[in-house]
């Protein structure tokens, strides 16, 4: 199949943007996944109950003792900054809808979380961009989610440009020690635990009717978004047979476009690999090869909220690299402990493709 034409109506990617630990740009941690380079390295003071250093993918341009909030914040702004660099560099004038997906495990706060919105807020307005900020919350799909509430806003108004930003930090001293004694922290004692991260992911959307009005070059078209929910969720006695992740599959998939790829957020647990598993049978025959996945939590650890728009930036990266098995990508995402799950199905864009 061919990529994509621009419809006036569909929704594109015409930008991204990534702060992760293996690259400080969408095209370098793309490249870097691809060669499986790993940022996993142990903490400089952290120890797990067992007396052992715990082993993270750490942002360490950051300082070691800064604040999740700070982290979080200074991620998101820069990741921002690198999806909106042609604008700042041109100087336009620019208004942006920000939808923002944060962790409410690792910021429980509230307050904590809107004062992040705001100082978001501003430091765009610091680069001539005006914007206005909404706050996504629910896991690792929040990403997915608010990867939709994004395209809803576009649906309503064709002619905007809308920011998602999907940032997160496990690696709070408080949020690093509930990990390890809830027994989710990987360690040479437990190998069935994820190893902490953190990132951010960026993607910049409008449709078909603003790229040619901004005159902009789209990376990739955002087919359909599905969200769904499951009841039976990590830690409780259940036993979950992706029911959830197996409906949030079946809103996206189709099957005169099989998928030719999938990035997930898989991260080392065996709750997550049984999940996919049970949804992969269940939905097969709309793969060319349900295997062939990425699963980038091997490289720049579990990246929670930033999961799914660090997705995005994956496909497009391999998509403008020429890498990629085609031209029909699947991203997923899985709260696991909160029951919302999301998935997304991407088709490539001709290069220099307008309308």
């Amino acid at each position: 199949m061919n990529p994509s034409r621009i419809q006036q109506d569909s929704i594109y990617v015409v930008g991204v943007g990534a702060q992760t630990p293996v690259g400080r740009n969408a095209l370098s941690a793309a490249a870097a996944v691809r060669c499986g380079i790993s940022a996993y390295a142990e903490h400089p003071f952290m120890i797990d109950k067992h007396g052992e250093p715990m082993v993270v993918a750490m942002a360490d341009w950051l300082e070691e003792v800064m604040s999740v909030k700070d982290r979080v914040l200074r991620l998101g702004l820069t990741a921002s900054f690198d999806a909106l660099d042609p604008w700042i560099k041109a100087g336009k004038s620019l208004n942006l809808n920000v939808v923002m997906s944060l962790s409410a495990a690792n910021l429980p706060d509230e307050e904590l979380r809107n004062e992040i919105a705001r100082n978001f807020t501003q430091g765009l307005n610091a680069e001539g961009i005006s914007a206005r900020c909404q706050i996504v919350c629910d896991g690792n799909a929040a990403g997915t989610q608010a990867m939709l509430v994004a395209c809803q806003s576009i649906r309503k108004s064709p002619d905007d440009l809308c920011l998602v930003v999907g940032v997160d930090s496990h690696l709070g001293p408080e949020q690093l020690d509930l990990l390890d004694y809830s027994g989710r922290l990987h360690s040479v004692n437990n190998s069935w635990g994820f190893t902490p991260g953190e990132a951010a992911g960026v993607c910049l959307l409008t449709s078909g009717r603003g790229v040619g009005r901004f005159q902009l070059r789209p990376l990739a078209e955002v087919q359909a978004i599905s969200m769904a929910s499951e009841n039976k969720l990590l830690g409780t006695k259940t036993v979950c047979i992706g029911e959830g992740l197996s409906s949030a599959f079946r809103g996206v998939l189709n099957k005169d476009e099989l998928v030719n790829h999938s990035y997930c957020d898989l991260n080392g647990e065996t709750y997550r690999a049984d999940e996919f598993g049970f949804a992969v049978c269940r939905t097969s025959q709309y793969f060319h090869d349900a295997s062939s996945f990425t699963a980038a939590a091997e490289c720049w650890g579990d990246v929670g909220t930033a999961s799914a728009p660090l997705q995005v930036a994956l496909a497009t990266s391999a998509w403008a690299r020429g890498y990629a098995k085609g031209p029909v990508a699947l991203a997923w995402s899985s709260s696991a402990h909160l029951p919302l799950r999301g998935a997304m199905r991407l088709r490539q864009c001709h290069v220099g493709e307008g309308t």
